[in-house]
């Protein structure tokens, strides 16, 4: 029998999914963005954490992310998807967990949230996304890469080549 215990060499993962709707009154649901279909989807916003490990992944928490302007952003108190991200993080520590890693994609990487992590004495893992600038040869030169802050460790940053990135995290907005 498998235990469903989380354990430190675990990670949690923290990330928002769109659940395609077509009913109109459904709580929540409006147009997004679906990156994956390059497409707007009438849909909700979940954003959730999971914990993650060689032998099991389980969710442990999961908010919905309401638009702003929304009838129910009104009722509930508009968050953006940070903020939702935040309370996740908040969660997951009142709940006692032993892993040291955060894992979220460049849609969540900001100060904030690093902050926030940091703050419990945990390390994180994103993906960052720097804008284009110019090369030497005049064309556009899209950077992007992993960065991550471990627990023994301090910021590092790699493009998947060996070559350090350009830019900061710090730089992200909120």
């Amino acid at each position: 029998m498998k235990e469903t215990r989380w354990r430190k060499n675990g990670v949690v993962a923290i990330d928002d999914t769109l659940l395609p709707k077509t009913g109109k009154k459904i709580p929540g649901a409006a147009k997004f963005w679906d990156h994956n279909t390059n497409s707007y989807v009438y849909a909700q916003c979940i954003v959730t954490s999971h914990y993650v490990d060689q032998d099991k992944d389980y969710p442990i928490y999961l908010k919905q992310y309401l638009k702003l302007g929304s009838p129910e952003a009104a009722v509930h108190d508009f968050k953006i998807k940070v903020e939702l991200a935040l309370e996740h993080v908040d969660y997951c520590e009142t709940l006692g967990s032993p892993v040291e890693t955060y894992v979220f994609d460049a849609w969540f990487l900001c100060k904030k949230l690093t902050d926030r992590i940091k703050f419990y004495g945990k390390g994180w893992v994103s993906r960052l996304k720097v804008k284009p600038h110019s090369s030497p040869q005049g064309q556009g030169d899209e950077r992007q890469g992993v960065w991550q802050n471990s627990v023994k460790g301090g910021l590092q940053g790699d493009n998947g080549a060996g070559q350090e990135l350009l830019g900061s995290y710090q730089d992200s907005e909120c």
